[in-house]
């Protein structure tokens, strides 16, 4: 009797793609944006009981936090967290900091979260102007920004 594997089944030397390879993760990520917060509050406990191997981990990690979001942040906002509903330990952006965020960003769907938080009376916008102003980006962002916040929550 012979058997016979194709070369596609042989998987002792796969190697991934290294772009194929964060292109998945990001997919993961995308599909499932609780398992990163996971992984990122757990990485150096694994890591010290040797439960993943640290280069492809550190790798990941590096690689999300570097153009993290925590540099577009208002100034003060960790000051400024809020508590979770119903949780014991979860906090979250205070809704004027996070707006100021997504009008930096100005995609479709962050200008609906920031319009649809104004509709529910969450945002007062001479907050959100504060915020915007606390923010640490270059002087040629500022006009879109401006007029997104404008389009929004008026003048």
């Amino acid at each position: 009797m012979v058997f016979q594997e194709s070369p596609s089944t042989d998987h002792h030397f796969r190697r991934e793609d290294r772009t194929r390879r964060w292109q998945r993760i990001s997919e993961q990520i995308e599909a499932h944006p609780a398992d990163l917060l996971i992984a990122l509050d757990n990485i150096e406990r694994w890591l010290t009981l040797g439960r993943v191997n640290p280069a492809p981990l550190l790798e990941w990690r590096m690689r999300i936090l570097r153009d993290s979001i925590l540099d577009t942040l208002p100034a003060g906002w960790r000051e400024r967290l809020v508590p979770v509903p119903e949780t014991l330990a979860a906090f979250a952006l205070d809704p004027h900091d996070l707006a100021a965020v997504k009008l930096l960003v100005g995609r479709p769907k962050d200008l609906a979260l920031v319009q649809h938080l104004h509709s529910a009376a969450l945002l007062q916008p001479g907050t959100v102007r504060e915020r915007i102003d606390l923010l640490k980006i270059p002087a040629e962002r500022m006009p879109r920004l401006l007029a997104s916040f404008q389009s929004i929550l008026g003048p």
